[in-house]
């Protein structure tokens, strides 16, 4: 009996090895950022230390697949935001909920691209936390 139960446990933690590594290496993990509270303003935005791109999957067997970028004030878009003093044109800020924030559109296909495309002059800024 002894022989049976080890051949037993032995067949489900191979299998379970294999198919930990199958998974990981055919289905492309989620790799979404983690958020942080700036310490300046109190407001959360997405923490860009560990890494400031990434992939986002979501769907049956990760078929949606987009790409992340954070720029420095914590945000997902491709555009680096100047500071008051370093804009000649006023600035335009879109802030909403996960719609804005990009998750399943690439990077360069974010909200405030369409501020650009319709013949906007001044910087645009997208803010946005999903919940």
């Amino acid at each position: 009996m002894w022989k049976f139960t080890f051949r037993v446990a032995a067949f489900c933690a191979v299998f379970l090895i294999v198919a930990e590594v199958v998974l990981r290496t055919v289905v492309p993990a989620s790799h979404p950022p983690f958020q942080a509270q700036d310490p300046e303003f109190g407001i959360l935005t997405l923490d860009g230390s560990p890494t400031r791109s990434g992939r986002f999957t979501v769907g049956k067997l990760a078929r949606e697949r987009t790409t992340w970028r954070l720029n420095r004030a914590g945000w997902n878009s491709p555009i680096e935001y100047a500071g008051p003093e370093g804009r000649e044109r006023p600035c335009v800020a879109v802030i909403g909920n996960s719609y804005v924030e990009g998750f399943y559109a690439d990077v360069a296909q974010e909200v405030g691209q369409g501020h650009a495309a319709l013949g906007g002059q001044g910087q645009r800024l997208a803010a946005a936390l999903g919940g």
